[in-house]
């Protein structure tokens, strides 16, 4: 038997009277670890709740990543699995995927599962196991308006 029951109360920002959990927080039990989730929604830390479980426990916020970030979070969980990407790559995948890392893990999950450790992500291997196209991409729609082919934009 475990030293400690864990209870996890997902989507805890539909909970009406949340605020009544905090006579639960003066004196929670040793033996019982318990997990608040608020998703898309930040828990108001002006109130009288929030400092009470700052106080009587840990207080977890975990911001979104910008934008401009993505591309070093990708080449960092890259190298963490002994993979490495060009820059180009990086900012191309996170150019197409945006700012969710579900959807950013499960496109380099995809690379991963198909090429062995220890090679660097090519822009092939972005196009065949993701599906995001270098040939229709910011960088050729860069080049493309920077060389006047009005052309290869507009092509389908």
């Amino acid at each position: 038997m475990s030293n400690y029951q864990v209870v996890i109360i997902k989507e805890a920002q539909d909970i009406n009277k949340i605020e009544e959990l905090a006579s639960y927080f003066e004196k929670p039990l040793k033996s019982t670890i318990l997990v608040l989730c608020y998703k898309y929604k930040k828990l108001d830390k002006r109130k009288s709740f929030a400092k009470t479980v700052a106080a009587k426990g840990v207080l977890f916020e975990s911001a979104k990543l910008y934008d401009n970030q993505i591309p070093e979070w990708i080449n960092y969980f890259l190298k963490q699995k002994n993979y490495s990407i060009a820059p180009r790559q990086s900012i191309l995948l996170a150019e197409y995927l945006g700012n969710d890392l579900n959807k950013i893990v499960n496109e380099l999950n995809k690379i991963i599962i198909n090429i062995p450790p220890t090679i660097q992500v090519t822009p092939d291997h972005v196009e065949e196991f993701t599906g995001i196209s270098k040939d229709f991409n910011v960088f050729e729609l860069q080049n493309a308006v920077g060389k006047k082919d009005i052309l290869k934009p507009t092509r389908s």
